[in-house]
């Protein structure tokens, strides 16, 4: 993957590009879980543990992942729509 900086290509890894993400997913959660601490007015320090907890959470509901991949589906689908490409063959052949 090439990047810009400044208007300077820069070449990326696969390996690099995940380091990124996980680091990038990993500050989202930290954001999240401080959001959902000042909701409910608690004072806690968001760990790495804590953090780890909710990422074992999310990978344990399956109700998380049936509304990831649903919203994959139709999102699909309406893309395929706006094409005119469906044909009216739904969720069957995706």
């Amino acid at each position: 993957m090439v990047i810009y900086r400044n208007g300077q290509p820069i070449g990326l890894t696969n390996e690099e590009c995940r380091k990124i993400y996980e680091e990038l997913d990993k500050e989202y959660k930290r954001e999240d879980i401080r959001g959902q601490l000042e909701v409910r007015e608690i004072k806690l320090d968001v760990t790495d543990e804590l953090i780890l907890d909710v990422e074992h959470a999310l990978g344990n509901n399956d109700g998380y992942w049936e509304s990831y991949w649903c919203s994959i589906e139709y999102a699909i689908e309406e893309y395929m729509k706006k094409r005119g490409k469906l044909n009216g063959k739904v969720r069957e052949n995706l």
